[in-house]
């Protein structure tokens, strides 16, 4: 131990004295022990070198701080375990170098506990670099999956399909203003449902199912104001039982297991404010698979399986059409926050037609102040005769996809340009945004092999904005 540079012996039940030949080692710098003033288990005579834990002014790299932020309940930062992991990336490696007292250090402290915790190396994406050195130089409240309150305190925590695996840390009911927790769809996530989840006094939505827990849900949760609680208590094979009012039974159409039957008349109804597809993982086959967290083909999948109350199942010919609405939804900035109903039909959505038979034909989004990138999923649309996005601020390229679109067709002419009646009407208008680059190819084959007879962009003046071979007017 010559070369030994710090120790970590606090929030343990350790007692006595700090041996005098640790503090004559020339390389320690630190040893922290629990000597506080206000309750010494162990004495350091030291000098200098003695920690104990009284919040110096950081936390962050190359200090040696107070851990007045960790769960006295943690796991005593035993050598390699997650508590100690997560402390020492905070303590070590943390990019923000945050004070102790900093109101975020907790939470910040929690999240990696959770990374170190749950196989956080193999997630599809990374919270923390896999070496721990380097560390996180974003805020955690924009990290993949975790949403802030106005205060940046945690409120929201979505990990469903990323990977998880290994035990719930308990030290998640320490985020006190946590509303939502979905750790769904991850096989390896196992043990039992902590009973410190009774804290989480603000928590109003659960998900829990597709895991490997085992076990009930603890009897605290029932008397909370959980609207919904998804769990893998399906008949006839339960693994979790259930006695709460809120619990929605996942892959199943039948009552809750629990351990008492109830008459059918008690049987808990899903919440009107929530809808989960028990279909969920066809949905996803057909869709295409996982979207990485954070992007709007995650947010328009997490949308139609969580909160679409339309029930759409996998074989559903207006399944895709949905996603494809609510992917532009979550692409754009701007559209009414109401403009995704899931109570209606998607043929209800402002400036979306359908055919009798209920298929989306034309878009209409003219002159909205949109902000944004067209989603290439647009191209999944092949019933599609009318696009219209003129007047507004789309930026990025105009997506290869929409070559697809072979019944591509119609124009209404927008203000600004006379309507001539000998006009051709089919055309793809996209001009007065910010869109760069080149019409692709695969749109011009539409003017001479499909239904397309023209289209317009920004393409005019000496330096256009996009550059197209095929477009017959350049506004």
């Amino acid at each position: 131990m010559k070369e030994l540079e710090r120790i970590y012996l606090f929030h343990t039940l350790l007692t006595g004295s700090v041996p005098s030949g640790m503090c004559s080692l020339d390389t320690l710098n630190s040893i922290s022990v629990d000597c506080y003033p206000q309750n010494v288990l162990v004495s350091c005579d030291c000098g200098t070198k003695c920690n104990c834990d009284v919040a110096p002014s950081t936390v962050g790299p190359g200090s040696t701080g107070s851990t007045s932020f960790v769960s006295r309940k943690s796991d005593s930062f035993e050598d390699g375990s997650p508590g100690a992991k997560a402390f020492h990336w905070i303590a070590d490696h943390d990019s923000l170098n945050l004070s102790a007292n900093n109101p975020s250090v907790k939470q910040r402290y929690i999240l990696a506990l959770m990374f170190y915790s749950m196989n956080g190396e193999d997630w599809q994406y990374t919270w923390i670099e896999t070496n721990g050195i380097g560390g996180n130089d974003k805020p955690e409240c924009v990290w993949d999956g975790v949403q802030c309150d106005k205060s940046n305190n945690v409120i929201k925590i979505d990990l469903a399909t990323i990977g998880l695996a290994g035990s719930i840390p308990s030290e998640i009911a320490e985020l006190s203003h946590l509303t939502y927790l979905d750790l769904s769809s991850n096989g390896f996530v196992e043990g039992r449902i902590p009973d410190e989840f009774k804290n989480l006094h603000a928590l109003d939505h659960l998900f829990l199912d597709n895991t490997n827990l085992s076990g009930e849900v603890p009897s605290a949760l029932c008397r909370m104001n959980i609207e919904v609680l998804l769990v893998d208590c399906y008949q006839p094979d339960p693994k979790i039982s259930c006695e709460c009012d809120a619990c929605q039974c996942d892959g199943s159409d039948t009552k809750p297991f629990v351990n008492t039957p109830r008459p059918p008349t008690e049987s808990p109804t899903l919440p009107p404010t929530h809808f989960k597809n028990p279909q969920k993982h066809s949905i996803k086959e057909v869709i295409g698979g996982n979207p990485r967290p954070g992007t709007p083909e995650y947010d328009a999948l997490h949308w139609l399986i969580h909160t679409d109350k339309q029930g759409l199942g996998p074989n559903s010919p207006r399944l895709i059409q949905r996603y494809v609405l609510a992917v532009l939804f979550y692409s754009v900035r701007n559209l009414p926050d109401d403009w995704l109903q899931p109570d209606a039909n998607e043929c209800l959505f402002l400036g979306v037609l359908c055919s009798d038979d209920g298929v989306v034909t034309k878009i209409t989004m003219v002159d909205d102040e949109l902000v944004g990138s067209l989603p290439t999923d647009l191209g999944r649309l092949s019933n599609v005769t009318f696009l219209n996005f003129n007047k507004n601020k789309l930026f990025g390229g105009v997506p290869t996809e929409l070559g697809l679109l072979t019944n591509l067709g119609e124009l209404r002419i927008v203000r600004g340009k006379k309507r001539l009646t000998n006009f051709p009407p089919e055309y793809l208008v996209l001009y007065n945004n910010d869109l760069s680059g080149t019409v692709p190819p695969e749109i011009c084959k539409l003017t001479s092999q499909g239904a397309l007879v023209g289209v317009e962009v920004d393409c005019d003046g000496t330096k256009p904005e996009i550059s197209c071979d095929c477009c017959g007017n350049c506004p």
